[in-house]
């Protein structure tokens, strides 16, 4: 059965070591190093033994093993650590988080291999816990696990003393034949995570509380199959870098007042979740999986931050924060922003892919906040596929502005923007659809509710496709200015917003209104700014027909307004009888181009008389616009 691997994510985080050796360098010591240290007195510090050990239980901390912050390390094996998987070693553990080294705190390093956990690490103030390396040190936890335990690990401390974990993974069983997170029970509800099992609704692998740890340090580590990766409930900052983790209900859950925190090289992925497993498909890809979900955070960069098939959401609490190089891959992956607070979000580059199942629509990016202003550069989004619809920007609320990017809808139902609510500015991106796929079936902008800004966009050729850009309802908000639509159509909803737009219209020569019998070629073509509409029109006739009276030219795109008429310019005619020069206009609050000549006492009307079956017309309008 196949499974995700590193290699098919070439942007997975590596461990930072030196080639040839994965372990970290302050590491390179020897188990028989630390015996020899204890015996020689080489440079080591004895350690104090925390309340309640017997002095059998003390150990002796080489120098050579000293944190640059810190006074030092414990070894949990000292304490009866449990390398090989069997035993359970968090009691041993522990005990080594205790060890004060002359009055200072130790940190705690655990060699290469496998340590099974069944209660809580309590890492506390000034204190970090350190493996050998990811891949190498892994900490197991099964449904044995310690019900009332807040996590797995527990981080207290603050400030300047506040703890850190580095370099290891942290292992969850679940059954991978369990299909429905409906299933799914907490450690004290009995849970059972072998074949066959339930599922557990584990605690968190790194908890931190609301009155806990602040300014916490994790940094290369590697979290699999847990129910909830980290949960940090705790005020103040935090530093995040190279994390690489699987979790069935959230990643990483951040509130309570976090601010300019640090998140970087983070990655939420099925790892190590078998592909084709229940697990798989009926759990981490049912569409109720995040990657994150933040609350109160003020201040956070989230750097190179990639979701497969993970959804991250802002809270109503979320302030403001910059997310770059964010990478939605999957047809789950979407960020969901229902922050209501100034000043807003940054992005400043993201990739997102993936098709809609079922009746999803698919926002990639979905903005439901009041008055809340997100803002995109460089966007690189891919709607769809397959047959599926999908849309990149969904905006029912706050203000969004797109500058710059690439949107390539895949699929023939697949669209950029939808706006119900709020206000949507795109501008200076190049939208090239898919038009292999066939001609388009929905507007690839469109506008139900709220308002948009469409300026200096740039988009494929059409394909005899429904339109660029559908707006409801004008407002003086809206304005669709210098795009090259190049042939996809646009209709401006009326004249309070100002449009631009460009198209063609059918020029409809009559005589006395009818135009029977009348033959040959009428093509027009029009631009329109704001109120001002200029029409051009080219009447070739092959036969002038058999109906009667004044002449007109009907069908203009857009009515004059009702008490301005239109100035209209003839460029060329020919086979024209009984005149010498002509004078068209438009009259206001009309559609139609009146076509006269002058006369001895004024302008007179053009009759069928004046035409011949071969004659020709060129001519162009200025007008300004009744809607």
């Amino acid at each position: 059965m196949p499974s995700f691997s590193r290699s098919d994510y070439p942007n997975n985080c590596r461990n930072p070591v030196a080639a040839g050796d994965n372990r970290h360098p302050a590491f390179r010591w020897s188990r028989l190093a630390w015996v020899l240290a204890a015996l020689l007195g080489g440079g080591g510090v004895a350690a104090t033994q925390p309340a309640g050990q017997t002095k059998a239980e003390t150990s002796v901390v080489p120098s050579a093993r000293r944190d640059q912050n810190i006074g030092g390390f414990a070894g949990p094996l000292e304490y009866g650590a449990d390398p090989t998987g069997v035993a359970d070693s968090s009691a041993a553990i522990n005990r080594a988080a205790n060890v004060m080294n002359n009055g200072a705190t130790v940190n705690v390093y655990l060699p290469a291999g496998t340590y099974y956990i069944k209660d809580a690490l309590n890492i506390g103030s000034g204190r970090c816990l350190y493996g050998d390396s990811r891949g190498n040190t892994t900490l197991t936890i099964d449904q044995g696990f310690n019900p009332g335990a807040a996590g797995v690990i527990v981080l207290t401390g603050r400030e300047q003393q506040a703890p850190c974990i580095h370099d290891l993974d942290i292992e969850f069983a679940q059954p991978s034949d369990q299909s429905s997170r409906a299933n799914f029970k907490t450690l004290a509800q009995g849970c059972t995570s072998g074949v066959g099992g339930t599922g557990c609704k584990y605690p968190p692998a790194i908890y931190m509380a609301s009155d806990g740890a602040n300014r916490v340090k994790l940094w290369n580590l590697r979290i699999a199959r847990a129910w909830d990766g980290i949960n940090d409930q705790a005020a103040g900052g935090f530093d995040f870098r190279n994390i690489e983790m699987s979790a069935l209900d959230v990643g990483l859950t951040m509130a309570n007042g976090l601010d300019f925190g640090y998140v970087a090289n983070f990655e939420f992925w099925p790892y190590d979740i078998l592909v084709g497993t229940n697990l798989y498909s009926g759990v981490f890809l049912d569409g109720n999986t995040f990657a994150a979900q933040l609350g109160e955070v003020d201040g956070a960069s989230f750097i190179d931050f990639r979701t497969v098939s993970g959804r991250i959401a802002l809270t109503s609490a979320f302030t403001w924060g910059t997310f770059t190089d964010l990478k939605l891959d999957g047809g789950n992956a979407t960020l969901e922003i229902a922050a209501t607070t100034s000043p807003g979000l940054q992005i400043q580059g993201v990739y997102a892919t993936g098709a809609a199942t079922g009746a999803d629509t698919h926002c990639q990016i979905d903005v439901a906040s009041g008055n809340f202003q997100t803002t995109i550069t460089n966007a690189h989004l891919v709607t769809a596929g397959g047959g599926n619809a999908g849309t990149a920007i969904c905006v029912a609320g706050g203000g969004v502005s797109v500058v710059g990017g690439w949107f390539p809808p895949a699929s023939t139902n697949s669209s950029v923007a939808l706006v119900t609510g709020g206000n949507l500015r795109i501008s200076d991106t190049a939208i090239f659809p898919n038009t292999g796929a066939g001609a388009w079936t929905v507007p690839l902008v469109k506008v139900t509710g709220g308002s948009v800004a469409f300026t200096n966009n740039q988009f494929a050729a059409s394909n005899g496709d429904v339109g660029a850009l559908s707006i409801a309802t004008d407002n003086r908000y809206n304005i669709v200015s210098g795009n090259n639509f190049n042939g996809w159509g646009f209709t401006p909803p009326g004249i309070v917003g100002y449009y631009e737009a460009q198209g063609s219209w059918a020029p409809d020569l009559k005589f006395g209104g009818q135009s029977a019998g009348i033959r040959g070629t009428q093509i027009g073509s029009y631009w329109r700014r704001g109120k001002e509409t200029h029409a051009e029109y080219q009447i070739t006739l092959t036969s002038k027909g058999s109906s009667t009276g004044a002449a007109t030219i009907n069908g203009l795109p857009l009515a004059t307004a009702t008490h301005y008429g239109g100035n209209c310019t003839l460029g060329y005619y020919d086979q024209m009888t009984a005149i010498s020069s002509l004078s068209p206009y438009v009259p206001p609050g009309t559609s139609v181009i009146s076509l006269a000549a002058p006369g001895l006492t004024g302008i007179r009307p053009l009759t069928d008389r004046n035409f011949t079956n071969t004659s020709t017309l060129y001519g162009a309008c200025d007008y300004l616009n009744a809607n």
